[in-house]
């Protein structure tokens, strides 16, 4: 399966997978430090870190400043939405929902 994504969602995504990233949070005034991102499967990674890459991949499937990312199984589609949930992107995870919903059409 391939989904069309846009191209911030892909950036904001790679940026919680970078090596040793430690999520910072503001509260009242003061930094907090939680712990690294989990981690997400390297086959994603590297769907999304290709996607990054290729600037042939623009503007496609109607997605303004969309690019291609896959060949993933479905299934890895929806941990990747999930695990998005889980660091903090719930908007990046229902557009990866509706992308692989789109795809399915």
């Amino acid at each position: 399966m391939v989904i069309v994504l846009p191209f911030d969602a892909i950036v904001r995504i790679l940026d919680r997978t970078a090596p040793g990233r430690v999520r910072a949070v503001q509260s009242r005034g003061t930094q907090i430090t939680s712990e690294p991102s989990p981690p997400l499967a390297v086959n994603i990674v590297t769907a999304l870190e290709r996607a990054n890459r290729d600037p042939t991949l623009m503007e496609h499937l109607g997605t303004p400043g969309g690019k291609y990312v896959g060949a993933l199984w479905q299934e890895e589609f929806i941990a990747l939405a999930t695990w998005c949930r889980r660091v903090g992107l719930p908007n990046d995870a229902t557009v990866v929902e509706e992308a692989i919903k789109g795809a399915r059409e």
